[in-house]
């Protein structure tokens, strides 16, 4: 999968994670706070960044459930 199409697909889920949360309008880019985040390391990810996780099917699955644990209140 290339890189696009893999953040296409975590900005759809971000939107529904979201949308799960009762957050109906936020006020919140999440484009833009999404490209932001998946250039910052992350400690869940040894230090790489979410972007460079995004290159395996490994790494999404990783990136995926840091968004869930932050959806929920918890570090990323």
């Amino acid at each position: 999968m290339k890189f696009a199409e893999a953040k296409a697909e975590l900005l759809e889920e971000l939107c529904r994670l979201v949308a799960q949360s009762g957050e109906v309008d936020s006020g919140i880019d999440l484009a833009a706070w999404l490209d932001a985040w998946l250039k910052e390391p992350s400690p869940e990810l040894r230090g790489a960044t979410p972007a460079q996780a995004l290159r395996n099917a490994s790494g999404r699955h990783q990136v995926l459930k840091i968004l869930e644990r932050m959806r929920g209140g918890l570090p990323a």
